[in-house]
């Protein structure tokens, strides 16, 4: 047994190190560092070959990720100084987890060298260098955007200097820079109804459209609102919101009858037969003819509204897009009832059976309907169509 524990232990112990030598050979360095000081902080003895196999991979990737980074730094890109950024903060947190570690010594005394520095200062210098950059290039956006009037380039321009955030929230002069460029890329939208739907059914659907709330639509970019002849020229862009018909549809109904029959057992008798002339009691069924019939009716109305939605720019005094609208409402009542004999019936008529036919929907109900389609998908339209 114990034999057997000297054998396992030392198996072990092999295994540990041919582990990191796997791993050194593979060039995966910073598993190597990783797993070497894990296992060196929980106690364990390191051989010798282990600790200078952590001693070497530390400084071949600190060096690698030096000479990426004097690779990088002539690039004048701000992906590539992130990319600098991140490669700092690599060597810094390497560096600040080797520190806690040292001095790492194997069971036979050899003490590895490691060359400890501190790359905060780095991160630090060339976050504020990205910052700068951005801001700048920024304000040139917005002051190119400015001067053509260039709504999309305002946008880009605000997308561009939030970058900065993740670094520095506070960084000088980047909210007022955000709201310059929102102020630029603002859109107001201003919302009109023009309907050519007369009577009842135009005054209700024109009533229920106008109620819709514009203005939930608000966000950074778009500010919409309700227009009238005193706002006109407030707009940047308007959406003539159009009723062009109204089709109520005529109520149709069509009604079918036919008729069912069958024999029913109603009961069984026994009477005397003769048989090879002998008489003989047998038993008898009586049977009874039944009969239904079945009236079916059904109930159909179509109704449709159509319309459009006119993009127009208030600047140029062009239109931009007509977008069509179609809409419909479609009744279907079903009702089947029967008098006579329910026995008659079949199953599929029986499970068919509905004693409730649907009234038609008087025409408020279905100008409602159609009204309430219409806003819904004015909502959706302003804000889609309009970007």
């Amino acid at each position: 047994m114990k034999a057997f524990l000297l054998t396992l232990i030392s198996f072990i112990g092999l295994a540990s190190c041919a582990s990191i030598d796997r791993k050194f050979k593979n060039g995966d360095y910073e598993s190597v560092i990783e797993y070497g000081i894990k296992k060196y902080r929980s106690g364990k003895k390191l051989k010798t070959q282990e600790v200078q196999a952590i001693e070497t991979a530390y400084r071949v990737i600190n060096d690698q990720n030096m000479d990426e980074i004097i690779s990088l730094a002539s690039i004048e890109k701000n992906d590539a100084t992130l990319r600098i950024i991140g490669l700092y903060e690599k060597l810094h947190r390497r560096n600040k987890v080797m520190s806690y570690a040292i001095p790492i010594i194997s069971k036979e005394g050899y003490e590895g060298s490691f060359a400890i520095a501190d790359y905060n200062d780095k991160v630090e210098e060339y976050k504020e260098m990205y910052c700068n950059d951005i801001y700048r290039q920024a304000a040139e956006m917005v002051a190119d955007a400015d001067t053509k009037k260039n709504k999309d380039l305002a946008k880009k321009a605000y997308n561009h200097i939030s970058n900065i955030d993740k670094y520095n929230a506070n960084y000088p002069g980047a909210k007022e820079l955000k709201d310059r460029a929102v102020a630029i890329g603002h859109t107001k939208v201003g919302v009109e109804i023009v309907s050519d739907v007369n009577g009842h059914a135009g005054r209700y659907t024109e009533e229920i459209v106008s109620d819709m709330s514009i203005s939930s639509n608000d966000n950074l970019w778009y500010d919409y609102f309700w227009m009238d002849h005193g706002n006109k020229d407030r707009a940047d862009v308007i959406m003539s919101v159009r009723l062009e018909d109204i089709d109520l549809g005529r109520e149709a109904e069509r009604a079918h009858s036919f008729t069912e029959s069958t024999k029913i057992c109603i009961s069984k008798e026994k009477v005397k037969e003769m048989r090879d002339t002998v008489e003989v009691w047998v038993e008898r069924e009586v049977f009874e003819n039944v009969s239904a019939t079945i009236t079916e009716v059904y109930r159909e109305r179509d109704s449709r509204l159509k319309g459009s939605i006119r993009i127009i720019d208030n600047v140029r005094r062009e239109v931009i897009r007509d977008i069509p609208i179609n809409l419909y409402h479609s009744f279907d009542g079903f009702g089947m009832s029967f008098y006579g004999d329910r026995r008659a019936l079949s199953s599929n008529v029986e499970c068919r059976l509905d004693g409730y036919l649907e009234s038609f929907p008087d025409d408020r109900e279905v100008v409602r309907d159609l009204a309430s389609q219409f806003t819904r998908v004015v909502m959706d339209e302003s804000r889609s169509a309009i970007k």
